[in-house]
């Protein structure tokens, strides 16, 4: 499949929880309510997958008991573009991860 997809698709590794997941808003008996909250479970798996994608670098910071500590940040400002519509239910997940994140909105 990867073989197929090329180097720019990535796969959420399909565990036993994501197809439980699945299943839930699958089901065309779901009531709104689960639907919204375990579509935001499958949106929250997605976009902390796609964070890990991004390069970050090192960064040191001292701890309340004045040691370092030898962390890691984004390397870059981060920018979310959502495509009006299909992405905008997204967006709510996006900031609970990354608070003062910036989106942008594209029209296709």
């Amino acid at each position: 499949m990867e073989e197929y997809l090329g180097k720019n698709v990535h796969l959420l590794p399909q565990t036993q929880q994501l197809r439980a997941l699945h299943t839930i808003i699958r089901d065309r008996n779901a009531n709104r309510e689960d639907f919204v909250f375990y579509s935001s479970r499958i949106f929250r798996l997605l976009l902390e997958t796609g964070l890990n994608l991004l390069p970050f670098e090192s960064h040191t910071v001292e701890t309340p008991i004045g040691l370092p500590y030898e962390g890691l940040r984004f390397a870059q400002n981060l920018c979310g573009v959502s495509v009006v519509r299909a992405g905008e239910s997204m967006e709510a997940e996006l900031r609970t991860l990354c608070r003062s994140i910036r989106i942008g909105k594209i029209l296709i």
